[in-house]
C-alpha cells in the first residue's frame, strides 16, 4: 500500500526493478506478485521497507479516512 500512496516511491520501485533485468514487474494497486521465488529481489524489497516507516504510512493514510 505504501507504493500506491506515493507516486514518487512507486516510480522509484518500478525503475529500480526494471534496472535489475529480472523480468516484467507484476504489480497491482497494493501488491507486488512474484511467481518465482528465485527471482525475488530481496535487496530491493528491503530498500523499499526502509523507505517508508509505519509512522510515515499512517500520516499519509489518515487524511484520506
Amino acid at each position: 500500500m505504501g507504493l500506491y500512496a506515493d507516486a514518487a516511491m512507486q516510480e522509484w520501485f518500478r525503475s529500480s526493478y526494471e534496472a535489475l533485468g529480472i523480468g516484467k514487474l507484476d504489480m497491482g494497486k497494493s501488491c507486488i506478485r512474484f511467481r518465482r521465488p528465485d527471482r525475488i529481489p530481496w535487496a530491493l524489497v528491503a530498500d523499499l521497507c526502509r523507505k517508508l516507516s509505519v509512522e510515515d504510512y499512517i500520516r499519509r493514510v489518515e487524511p484520506a479516512r
